[in-house]
Order: C-alpha cells, then structure tokens, then sequence
C-alpha cells in the first residue's frame, strides 16, 4: 500500500487538472456563447452549474493538498487519505466534465472542443491507480476499523467462528433457540 499511498494523490493531482481544465474551458464558453441576446452565462442555471463546478474542483484540490503535505512529511500510514484524495477528485473530475459538456451543448460532444477530451481524461482518472469503487471499499474499512474484521472470514472460517460464538452462548447459559440483542460487531460475553 506505501506505494499506492504516494501515487493516489499524484493521480488526484491530475485530476484536478482535468477538472480545472474543464471548469475553465465551460466558464469561457458560457461568456461567449450568446442565446435570447445575452452571454449563456447570464442565466441563472448555467451560473448554478458553473458554481457547483468550481465547488468540486476547489474541494478535490484541498483534498489532494491535504494528502499531498503528508507525503513530502514522510507520513506513513496515509491511505485513508491518499484514497479519498484520489476518489474524490476523479469523481469531481468526471462530473465537472460531464457539466462541462452540458454547457457546450452539442458541440461538447464533438472533437472540435476540448471538454470532449476532458470528459475522457476524467474517466480514466476513475479508473487508474485503483477505480473509485476500490478507493471507496478502502475508505470504509479505514472508517469501519477493527468491525469488518468479522466480515472478512473466508468459508469455513466463518463456519468455524460461528460454531465457537454458539458454544460460547450456551455455555454462557442462553438456549438455542434465544434472541440475543447483539450491536454488529460485539462479541457475546
């Protein structure tokens, strides 16, 4: 994991890039673009969209800064951090580019305007160095801790446990057929 702890950030990194790359390049065109006689940037919902934008972009940098700092302290131990980095700002890079597009109307979709290669450079950050899913299966278990241990038993592991919990509750006096009010997690006793 150290090493994925030192990249996962450098792959937020570009991702931020992606996304202000999109953020930018959305913001021009919306100056520009004319519609009713006046810049598309006058209405309110393309000024919504765009605020949200910024917001997700602004957000993923600071978080990558926040990961970014522990690497060049020598923090070890950061991939909680380096995998919300990492996760946080690719998925604001797809969405950010995927507004982008929206706001580039049809022609966001053609190779006649970047926010087309945006939106694919932002895909691929999902993807690269451990998709969003993965990042997201390791931020729960940094969140979870010590709980998921019990979840993590293979086959007849948990066969196993489940016998030695039963023979513990019955030696603890409760019958078999007994409802116990157990908190996930909590071991009997």
């Amino acid at each position: 994991m150290q090493t994925l702890d030192v990249t996962r950030p450098a792959t937020g990194a570009m991702a931020v890039g992606v996304g202000q790359a999109a953020l930018d390049a959305a913001v021009g065109y919306a100056r520009e673009r004319q519609q009713f006689g006046q810049p598309i940037a006058a209405f309110q919902g393309i000024q919504f969209m765009l605020a949200d934008m910024a917001q997700q972009v602004h957000a993923a940098r600071l978080m990558v800064h926040h990961a970014a700092r522990q690497v060049d302290a020598g923090v070890t131990g950061n991939t909680y951090e380096a995998s919300m980095a990492k996760c946080w700002a690719a998925d604001a890079a797809m969405k950010v580019a995927t507004d982008a597009i929206q706001v580039f109307g049809g022609y966001g979709y053609t190779r006649e305007f970047p926010v087309e290669r945006f939106f694919r450079d932002a895909k691929i950050m999902q993807i690269y160095g451990g998709t969003s899913q993965i990042q997201r299966v390791v931020i729960a278990r940094a969140v979870l801790g010590a709980e998921t241990a019990a979840y993590e038993l293979r086959g007849d592991q948990l066969c196993r446990k489940a016998r030695q919990i039963f023979r513990a509750l019955v030696a603890e006096g409760h019958r078999a057929d007994e409802r116990l009010p157990l908190q996930v997690g909590q071991a009997p006793g």
